[in-house]
């Protein structure tokens, strides 16, 4: 297990890439606490996220770690809604194809081509929850709105749908973005920043009842 010299906050994922966009998310937090991942205390076992919503998807994760660990949990889960899909994939954006990421996009692309429609208006949710040791929960949401770029050719690099996704008001997709633009206006840093102020509010009535 990683050595940890401050309180730690999981971050109920695996994967660094997202676990570093946490630390940036999160870094008024790490004067004092460590934020790591499940890799980084060893945790293994599998998490099923069988929600119908994201809040309830993110929850699931958040109370399973913290309840597991003993710890202050945090989660997300996020996803690209279409208008025209009806909000579509939803909480199954990460599962349209699967494990195969990289064909995602695809699945949008062919499913949008049936639709005659020039424009499709979307928006990036994501839902993030905060459970405590003591069964404290605090959920917060973000969502960035947007619509689908019609350059399905000539994508960039970047997370999930994001070279497919032009914020309201840019004329570049999020993959063209620099990561502190990104955070600026992402669905998911508009959740953490809300997470924060509720999280240092709880922390304080903590501190103010000892």
């Amino acid at each position: 297990m990683k050595r940890l010299k401050k309180t730690p906050i999981v971050i109920a994922t695996t994967n660094p890439g997202k676990l570093a966009q946490f630390a940036d998310l999160f870094a008024k937090l790490t004067d004092r606490y460590d934020i790591v991942s499940l890799k980084d205390v060893k945790y293994k076992k599998a998490i099923i996220e069988n929600g119908k919503t994201f809040k309830q998807n993110s929850l699931i994760k958040a109370r399973t770690v913290s309840k597991a660990l003993k710890c202050i949990a945090i989660a997300d889960d996020s996803g690209l809604c279409i208008n025209s899909l009806h909000g579509w994939p939803g909480v199954y954006s990460a599962r349209v194809t699967g494990d195969h990421e990289a064909k995602r996009i695809d699945v949008i692309k062919c499913v949008l081509e049936k639709i005659k429609k020039k424009s499709h208006k979307a928006i990036f949710v994501c839902v993030m929850s905060c459970v405590f040791p003591n069964g404290k929960v605090i959920t917060t949401k973000g969502v960035l709105k947007g619509k689908i770029s019609d350059r399905f050719f000539n994508l960039y690099g970047g997370l999930t749908y994001d070279p497919i996704f032009i914020p309201k008001g840019f004329t570049q997709t999020m993959s063209m973005l620099t990561d502190k633009e990104k955070n600026a206006i992402s669905h998911r840093g508009i959740a953490a920043r809300k997470l924060i102020f509720k999280f240092n509010k709880y922390i304080g009535k903590l501190q103010d009842n000892k």
